[in-house]
């Protein structure tokens, strides 16, 4: 996305400072289909949103059933992306599983093993429960002792999904991402009729 949108910024700036008109057509040609795929995808979105909820989720739970592979802890885990990636979401937005804590009874390649009491098995990853540290996209803690009653019991474990959440959070800062995207798509069209107009006006120069 960075690629492409350095590109788009590249072409226009190009078309601006040396007035080739290709340039500025290309660079309104993009904008526009932007545009419209935008409204394309939010008009979808709209229409389909209990469908979209519906695969989503099917996905969602299916990443866990084929990759989860619990929390990395002493090494001897050998972990993956999508693995990672669940824990950061659920340690940080306080959920557990797509839906529920019962999405990871269908976790295939996770062992459950407790590796603080071997002797016990986990119902739910650590990250599901609360583990008392300050929210970090980048580590997670590497002591999780404390919630190891709760791992293991699902006693206390997070019992809304993380779509569910991420939902609530998306709600509850609904009124700011409307206007950033309101301010997004008036930049987008006002880029689009700039290019629009200096092809215009170079179209202008050239026939006087």
């Amino acid at each position: 996305i960075g690629g492409v949108l350095l590109l788009i910024g590249f072409l226009g700036c190009c078309g601006a400072i040396k007035g080739f008109r290709f340039l500025h057509f290309v660079y309104a040609v993009i904008i526009g289909v932007v545009i419209v795929a935008e409204i394309f995808i939010i008009i979808s979105f709209i229409a389909y949103q209990h469908k979209f909820k519906s695969e989503l989720v099917t996905r969602l739970q299916g990443s866990i059933a084929s990759f989860y592979v619990g929390v990395e802890v002493d090494n001897s885990t050998a972990t993956n992306p999508v693995s990672i990636s669940w824990d950061f979401a659920q340690f940080n937005l306080k959920c557990c599983g797509a839906i529920g804590p019962n999405d990871f009874s269908r976790a295939e390649k996770w062992n459950r093993k407790n590796p603080y009491n071997r002797a016990t098995n986990l119902t739910v990853p650590f990250t599901c429960c609360p583990l008392n540290a300050t929210n970090n996209w980048t580590i997670l803690p590497t002591d999780l002792s404390a919630a190891s009653t709760c791992a293991t019991t699902g006693q206390n474990a997070y019992s809304q999904g993380c779509y569910d959440r991420l939902i609530d959070l998306l709600l509850r800062y609904k009124k700011n991402a409307i206007i950033g995207a309101a301010i997004v798509g008036v930049i987008e069209i006002l880029a689009f009729i700039f290019a629009i107009s200096l092809y215009c006006r170079k179209d202008n120069y050239d026939s006087l």
